[in-house]
């Protein structure tokens, strides 16, 4: 069939010969079981990877989340299940594949929304560019902050459902709509019931046993890893099936120090156009921001990039503006840190009344174990055998 589409076929039966085709051919995709003799599929496509970004398509009799998740991780382009796909379907993926493979090109689209020269963020753009032109449903994960949205959004704009319309869904909304949109987007999807979402699986099967030809494209986002969404016993079987093999997971900010300038450059400068002015981030600055830690990760730079932008007088972002909003953001978490340890304080001295002292109680209530309740108390030098007046203080 691939023969018929208009590919020429090289075949290989295990994966040294394999690699030598490689060598020797230059060939525009690799379609690789995993289980082979001499060299299996992970071994050809750790080789591959060392010198090429060829599209690769891996396949497995038994496809586990560890499996899935450590051949994404390795730079496999697809992770597929032999009995989830038809012989026209192999057509598909290798088209797929093969027509965002034109180097630098397809991922050169990605860009503006994703910078950096890191081989996190080149593979981060070249997952995307593969998956945009697609219809197939995708999930995007990464910590908070780290940019799912964007990655949605970036994914419909230059994507298969570009020109149409995205809506984002919530909890709260339910699966119906009068004019079905282009892409629809659930997110942040461990907020949703199992109840939400098997209702979401019935409406996206519902629309393909009735045949439409153009059913809205399904986006979800999650804060959890790959391995621990797909780990969830309230998610359905059929978004499991629908969203592992097309997972795109984002790094945090702290793990891209070294593109941390050429961000921090680019955020200043759209913040910049936005607001009509010229300003611009100064090298030292971008070094400074270069050494933070981030716990927020990008939406926490974009704020303090925001601010540094509206606070600067000057045509340049001075390291000196910097480090005072840095310095102003470390007083704030400190803040917040104190906040929440007198609010435990607080918590178990008032459980400790309520039960007069009973620590077993005391645990159950606050749902905790009795050695955990012993730690917290002796972190906050709360003495259980003092006179209740004394614990009510």
């Amino acid at each position: 069939m691939l023969s018929d589409a208009g590919y020429e076929v090289l075949e290989a039966a295990e994966g040294e010969t394999a690699w030598q085709h490689f060598l020797r051919h230059e060939p525009d995709v690799i379609i690789s079981d995993v289980v082979m003799p001499i060299a299996d599929g992970h071994e050809l496509l750790e080789r591959v990877r060392s010198v090429s970004d060829v599209p690769f398509i891996l396949f497995t009799a038994e496809g586990s989340i560890e499996a899935t998740a450590a051949a994404f991780k390795a730079g496999v382009d697809e992770f597929v299940r032999s009995r989830d796909v038809e012989t026209e379907d192999l057509v598909n993926l290798v088209a797929g594949v093969t027509d965002n493979s034109s180097g630098v090109a397809a991922s050169d689209r990605f860009e503006d929304r994703f910078v950096g020269e890191s081989s996190a963020m080149r593979m981060i753009r070249e997952r995307l560019s593969t998956l945009a032109p697609l219809r197939v449903p995708v999930m995007v994960s990464g910590e908070s902050g780290t940019g799912c949205s964007a990655a949605v959004l970036a994914l419909h704009d230059l994507g298969s459902t570009s020109g149409g319309i995205l809506v984002r869904r919530t909890p709260d909304d339910p699966p119906s709509y009068t004019e079905l949109p282009a892409a629809i987007y659930l997110d942040t999807i461990e907020r949703f019931s199992r109840a939400s979402l098997e209702q979401w699986s019935a409406m996206i099967a519902s629309l393909r046993e009735r045949g439409f030809s153009d059913p809205p494209r399904i986006f979800v986002s999650t804060n959890r890893t790959i391995h621990d969404s797909f780990r969830r016993p309230s998610l359905p079987k059929e978004f499991s099936r629908s969203f592992l093999r097309n997972a795109l997971e984002l790094p945090s900010l702290r793990s891209l120090k070294s593109d941390i300038p050429e961000i921090a450059t680019a955020v200043t400068s759209r913040f910049a156009r936005s607001m009509g002015r010229r300003t611009e981030l100064s090298a030292s600055a971008a070094h400074l921001l270069a050494h933070h830690h981030w716990p927020g990760n990008f939406r926490q730079l974009e704020l303090l990039l925001r601010r540094a932008v509206t606070l600067s007088r000057g045509q340049r972002i001075r390291s000196s503006t910097v480090a005072g909003l840095l310095a102003g953001e470390e007083d704030s978490l400190d803040e917040i840190r104190r906040n929440e340890v007198n609010k435990e304080r607080l918590e178990l001295m008032r459980t400790l009344k309520l039960t007069g002292g009973n620590v077993k109680q005391a645990a159950q209530i606050l749902g905790i174990s009795r050695p955990t309740l012993y730690y917290r108390l002796n972190r906050h030098k709360i003495d259980v055998h003092q006179h209740r007046s004394t614990i009510d203080s």
